[in-house]
């Protein structure tokens, strides 16, 4: 069994537990980063990937980064690499998280745009937002919550609107369905004039449709947070521990007891290693 010493000390490094993590898997992934880090090139050749990643970016920019996701998480990226090469990456993406995925562990593998080198991409996103974006991630490599993932990863953001509208997307196929949408639109116009309305149309739906979405998850993120708010000694802390939560989770928090939110954290902290840590970095004094 990893002590609690231990435990302080792998989250100190970075490492979060995701859900259903188990003591092998995470002991196995902190290994495997670490070695991943010290020397990229050689795991990349090994992984068959080394005709994607050419060489891992200086770490020059990362120090925003670290003191960001430090405030905002609680979490210290000491072994997060990244790469700049556009390979795969659509015209929309100006990076990517990738995942190497073993029986037994997960590797993210950041690729930023090479165009980041020198100026901002779209105008307005800055290298710095964008690897903070991949970085929270990348700390959540054994999270599979598509519904909160996006609302942490555009935390950091810079900017109001983008902190506010972009969780609207999950994932890049719902940004080609929408671009499709209006693809179709622009071509009905010239061929099938009639139809043009329709495609709009849908592409007008198909957004309010991820707005509406948007629109639930975050109250549930909010009364999550305030639940958090009665048991952990200040609003960062909630923050922190919010950020470690499953979808499932957050839903509960938000529309159970604060007795049942109690009786819940006291039992996953006895079997669960990510809730180990959440009440020995947390909750200790108060669960």
């Amino acid at each position: 069994m990893i002590s609690d010493e231990n435990l302080i000390k792998f989250h100190e490094e970075g490492f979060v537990p995701g859900p259903n993590e188990t003591e092998k898997a995470f002991l196995k992934r902190i290994e495997t980063t670490k070695l991943f880090f010290e020397n990229p090139h050689n795991y990349l050749k090994d992984n068959g990937l080394f005709d994607f990643f050419d060489q891992k970016a200086s770490s020059a920019y990362l120090d925003w980064v670290k003191i960001r996701l430090k405030e905002l998480f609680d979490v210290n990226p000491k072994y997060f690499c990244y790469f700049f090469k556009n390979k795969k990456l659509s015209f929309f993406q100006a990076a990517a998280t990738w995942i190497i995925e073993k029986p037994d562990f997960r590797l993210p593998i950041v690729q930023l745009k090479t165009q980041l080198k020198k100026k901002r991409y779209l105008l307005f996103y800055s290298i710095d937002e964008i690897l903070l974006h991949e970085a929270v991630h990348a700390a959540r490599i054994n999270f599979d919550e598509p519904n909160s993932e996006e609302y942490f990863a555009f935390s950091g953001s810079s900017s109001l609107i983008r902190r506010t509208l972009g969780p609207v997307i999950k994932n890049s196929k719902e940004v080609w369905v929408f671009f499709s949408l209006i693809g179709l639109g622009y071509v009905s116009l010239l061929l099938f004039p009639g139809a043009a309305v329709g495609a709009f149309l849908l592409a007008i739906m198909w957004a309010s449709l991820g707005l509406f979405r948007l629109f639930f998850i975050r109250n549930n993120l909010y009364r999550a947070y305030r639940k958090l708010l009665k048991i952990a000694s200040s609003r960062k802390l909630a923050r922190y521990i919010l950020f470690r939560l499953t979808d499932r989770e957050i839903k509960f928090f938000a529309k159970k007891s604060f007795k049942e939110m109690i009786e819940y954290i006291q039992s996953e902290a006895t079997s669960s290693l990510r809730w180990r840590v959440i009440k020995l970095k947390y909750l200790k004094q108060f669960v």
